[in-house]
């Protein structure tokens, strides 16, 4: 049941996911918790014979490790996504910055990307 209702929102909830993670990638605060919860939801749903486990402090899925959804609902439009930000901002340090500060903003980037991957991933 829970299965066929996240189907029928995955779209607008991946939509969703990414405008928080360009507000994120632009310096706004975003909730990321929900974020990390969401994320592991598209790799909870995708487990093979996934069964719900009740908990003291709600439910939890478990069963065999499966990605294929989180990588083809999630995962692949989260790096075109990443892609195309990044490159519309190093066109602009491009043109905006000198070479130090390039690589200064750059190192930046990165170092925000590592960081929201160990909270998120």
């Amino acid at each position: 049941m829970f299965v066929m209702f996240f189907k029928e929102i995955q779209a607008t909830l991946r939509t969703e996911m990414l405008i928080l993670f360009t507000k994120d990638r632009n310096g706004e605060v975003i909730n990321r918790d929900l974020l990390r919860d969401i994320v592991e939801s598209f790799v909870k749903i995708g487990m093979k014979n996934a069964e719900p486990k009740k908990r003291v402090n709600g439910f939890t899925w478990e069963g065999t490790d499966n990605l294929d959804l989180y990588e083809k609902e999630f995962e692949h439009y989260f790096l075109i996504n990443a892609r195309q930000e990044y490159q519309g901002k190093a066109n602009l340090w491009v043109q905006e910055c000198s070479a130090p500060e390039y690589l200064k903003n750059v190192e930046a980037a990165i170092d925000h990307e590592e960081n929201k991957n160990k909270d998120l991933f």
